[in-house]
C-alpha cells in the first residue's frame, strides 16, 4: 500500500477490507485460510490535521495494536472490526 498525502482513514480501511472477506460476528479475514501481510511505502506522508495528528497513522496503529479499526461508514459508525490473520 502506496500512502501519499491524499491518503485518508477511509482509503486506509477500504484498502485493507477489499482483501478481507467477511467471516463471523464483526470478523473479517483473507480469503480461506490464508494471511495477509500488509507493507506500507511512505508511512510519514499522509496530511496532518489542525492539531499535529496523522490520522491515517491512528487507522494504521489501531489496526496493530487492536487487531482491528472501528469502522468509518456512516450507518455502522462506531462498530469495531477485527481482521484475523493479518
Amino acid at each position: 500500500m502506496n500512502m501519499s498525502s491524499a491518503t485518508t482513514p477511509r482509503n486506509f480501511q477500504d484498502n485493507v477490507e477489499v482483501e478481507c472477506d467477511f467471516k463471523v460476528g464483526k470478523d473479517f479475514a483473507p480469503p480461506g485460510n490464508k494471511l495477509m501481510t500488509l507493507f506500507i511505502d511512505d508511512i510519514n506522508m499522509p496530511q496532518m490535521n489542525e492539531w499535529g495528528d496523522q490520522e491515517t497513522l491512528e487507522m494504521v496503529r489501531q489496526l496493530i495494536d487492536l487487531g482491528g479499526f472501528w469502522n468509518l461508514e456512516k450507518s455502522s459508525r462506531g462498530n469495531f472490526k477485527t481482521i484475523k490473520n493479518l
